[in-house]
């Protein structure tokens, strides 16, 4: 039947949606007031947005309404006081987080990397094995999980078991990633070089110069951990994990250098 022109005009305003030309033309919705949101919505906004000082004002309104039933808020002011440079601040906050909700995964993601960047090595470890159990009944790993612990035990100075947990981890890594050749490297199946050689784009370089700027460091190879790590520094963004790394590892070798200027 042929639909009359002013009929199937309303027709159309009527439904939820329809097909011109192609493609589906639906009602727009109204924006939610700013006002109407949630501390909590405006600061993961903030974050998201990188507004750092925006995220944890809100998320710290946040935690004044309910301070004992919020970890979301805890977690997210943590992240953010990551990314502004205060980890030990970050780590107060990821601590209470995990408290409240000890089976929050990214929780003990950001607080493993905190730990690692603070050369807390120990409880490194501990975060980054609590992760892997996390996947362990997919018999599959990532490797960031298992680079933070293998990093964590060197810098407790427990090589030995370090070496062993790479041996043992290796065969469960999701094979996809390309830090996975940072693990290989790590096992001596390749030289730096060739880790380099084989790292396609920036991302994959800027991983793979962090984790040989942190072996070499910890291997007592100064210098050259300098050079990668400045590389890492000089390439990576400001709110990456690996330029908080990379910094806070020089700085922990300029103050081993001024330290032993001194002692000369």
């Amino acid at each position: 039947m042929r639909l009359a022109g002013p009929f199937f005009v309303l027709l159309l305003l009527g439904m939820g949606a329809a097909m011109l030309c192609g493609q589906s033309v639906m009602r727009s919705q109204p924006a939610i007031p700013e006002q109407s949101r949630s501390p909590y919505q405006r600061g993961t906004d903030a974050l998201k947005k990188g507004d750092v000082e925006a995220a944890i004002s809100n998320y710290t309104i946040s935690i004044e309404n309910d301070p004992t039933n919020n970890a979301g808020a805890y977690a997210g002011r943590g992240a953010a006081k990551r990314l502004k440079g205060d980890f030990c601040g970050s780590l107060v906050d990821l601590n209470r987080s995990i408290e409240l909700s000890p089976s929050t995964q990214s929780s003990y993601y950001t607080r493993a990397w905190v730990n690692l960047i603070l050369g807390n090595g120990n409880e490194a470890y501990s975060d980054a094995v609590k992760l892997l159990s996390f996947n362990d009944s997919n018999h599959l790993v990532f490797p960031s999980h298992v680079l933070i612990a293998y990093f964590g035990l060197r810098q407790a100075k427990r090589d030995t078991e370090a070496d062993a947990f790479l041996k043992t981890a290796f065969p469960k890594l999701f094979s996809g990633a390309s830090t996975t050749q940072v693990v290989r490297y790590l096992k001596h199946d390749l030289s730096d070089e060739q880790l380099f050689a084989a790292s396609n784009g920036t991302r994959a370089m800027i991983e793979a110069k962090t984790y040989v700027g942190l072996d070499q460091s910890l291997s007592g190879k100064k210098e050259s951990a300098q050079v990668n790590l400045k590389w890492v520094a000089g390439n990576s963004e400001r709110r990456s994990y690996e330029y908080s790394l990379a910094s806070a590892e020089i700085e922990r070798i300029s103050g081993s250098s001024a330290a032993k200027a001194i002692q000369r």
